[in-house]
Order: structure tokens, then C-alpha cells, then sequence
């Protein structure tokens, strides 16, 4: 199964892992970034690892669609938004030690 890392810094610590097949440049910031991590359909099936929060941000916000092509690691948004929103995830640590 092929494992891709996504970022938009060459030099991103992520992209070093021994086990991706392909490393793809495309910054999370472009109004098409979603359209263009869709259409790496060369990669259908592999494995997307989200490599920082931007990307986090990004491939959770799309993840319906994102994981009609690949195996997505990253939560949907409903899921993650609470822990991206760091004063919701803190006020929701400090609830919990309580």
C-alpha cells in the first residue's frame, strides 16, 4: 500500500519517513488546495498523513471527500475541530482533571 506525505515545505520533518513512496508539495493556504489533493489520483488508495496542523486542518475539513480516494488518518472535522480550537481544547483538559 503506498504512503504519500503532503506538506508545503520541502524541508517538512514528515516527509522524511523511510515509508512514503512520494512526497507532494501543495500549500494548504491555495483556495484549490482540497481540488488539488483530490486529483492525486495516481494515489488512489494510499495512505494521506496529514504532516502539521495546517494540513490537519485542511484534509479534515475535506475528509468526505478526501477518503472517497484514500485512506485518510486524519478525523473529520466535527471530530477534530474541538482539539485544533486550543482554548476549547484546553478548557476541555482542564474539565476533565477536575
Amino acid at each position: 500500500m503506498p504512503v504519500i506525505g503532503v506538506d508545503h515545505q520541502p524541508s517538512a520533518r514528515g516527509l522524511y519517513s523511510r515509508y512514503l513512496r512520494e512526497r507532494v508539495l501543495v500549500s494548504p493556504d491555495r483556495e484549490d488546495a482540497a481540488d488539488t489533493l483530490e486529483s492525486l489520483a495516481r494515489f488512489h488508495g494510499a495512505v494521506m498523513i496529514a504532516t502539521n496542523d495546517h494540513y490537519l486542518t485542511l484534509v479534515s475539513q475535506h475528509f468526505e471527500r478526501l477518503a472517497k480516494r484514500f485512506i485518510v488518518t486524519t478525523p473529520p472535522w466535527e471530530l477534530l475541530s474541538g482539539l485544533m480550537d486550543k482554548a476549547r481544547c484546553y478548557a476541555l483538559a482542564r474539565s476533565i482533571s477536575s
